[in-house]
C-alpha cells in the first residue's frame, strides 16, 4: 500500500502563490504569493525546503510552467502590494542553479488585453509554445472565455497571437467559460485535456481549439 510522507514547513506565506512538481529532478516548487516573491524548493528525496532565486515581483494567481526540467516561466497574474494586474512575464533560466529572473519583452503588448489572473499554462513541446486558458480578467474579474497562443522565442522576445477565439464545444457548439476551475491538466500530441473542480474532463483540439467535455459522478 502507498504511504504518505509529510515534508517539512515552508518558511514563507505562498498564499495564492503557484506550485509546480519537477518529476525528473524529483522536486516541488512553491512560487511567489499574494505578499513575496519567494521561490522555494523541496527536495522528494530529503523533504526538505530550500530557498531559490525570488522572482522580480509579487505575483498572485500567475500562471507558472517548467521547461526541459529546469527553466520556469511566469505568466501575468496580480500583485497584491500594488493593488494591480501584472501584465508581463518573467522567467528563471534554471531554477536548479538559483539564477535570476529575468523579464520577457513582449511584442505586440499594445494589441493586448494581458490582465489576467487565476489562469493555467500548458506547455506544448512539439511546437515550443504555450497555451494560456481560462482564469479572470478586467478590473471587474470577468471570467476569461477566450486562449492565449503564446511563442517565446530563443532571444527571450514574445510573439502573442492577438486574436484571441473563443472556446466552444464541439457537440453543442456553445461557449464555455473555464474561470480559474482547471485543477488538473494533461498534454497529447493533438490535444490538450484537463479536468475542473465541476469534475468534468475537457478535450481541447489543438488546431482549433473547439473542445468536448465529458461528465463524471
Amino acid at each position: 500500500s502507498k504511504t504518505m510522507t509529510k515534508v517539512s514547513k515552508l518558511s514563507f506565506n505562498h498564499l495564492l502563490g503557484g506550485l509546480l512538481i519537477d518529476k525528473d529532478n524529483n522536486n516541488l516548487i512553491c512560487l511567489s504569493g499574494a505578499y513575496n516573491k519567494t521561490v522555494e524548493i523541496c527536495s522528494l528525496s530529503s523533504h526538505q525546503w530550500e530557498l531559490g532565486a525570488s522572482l522580480t515581483i509579487e505575483r498572485s494567481e500567475c500562471g507558472y510552467s517548467i521547461v526541459n526540467s529546469k527553466s520556469i516561466y511566469a505568466f501575468f497574474g496580480y500583485n497584491c502590494p500594488q493593488n494591480k494586474y501584472i501584465d508581463t512575464i518573467e522567467y528563471c533560466e534554471d531554477y536548479t542553479s538559483s539564477s535570476k529572473w529575468k523579464s520577457i519583452n513582449i511584442l505586440n503588448k499594445s494589441n493586448l488585453n494581458l490582465h489576467l489572473k487565476g489562469h493555467s499554462i500548458f506547455y506544448i513541446e512539439k511546437d515550443k509554445r504555450f497555451v494560456l486558458l481560462g482564469g479572470m480578467e478586467g478590473e471587474n474579474d470577468k471570467p476569461n472565455e477566450t486562449y492565449l497562443d503564446i511563442l517565446i522565442e530563443k532571444n527571450k522576445t514574445v510573439e502573442i497571437k492577438p486574436t484571441r477565439r473563443k472556446l466552444f464545444s464541439i457537440s453543442k457548439n456553445k461557449l464555455y467559460s473555464f474561470s480559474n476551475d482547471a485543477i488538473g491538466k494533461s498534454i497529447e500530441e493533438k490535444e490538450i485535456g484537463f479536468y475542473d473542480s465541476k469534475k468534468r474532463m475537457h478535450y481541447l483540439n489543438r488546431k482549433n481549439m473547439l473542445h468536448d467535455i465529458f461528465y463524471f459522478d
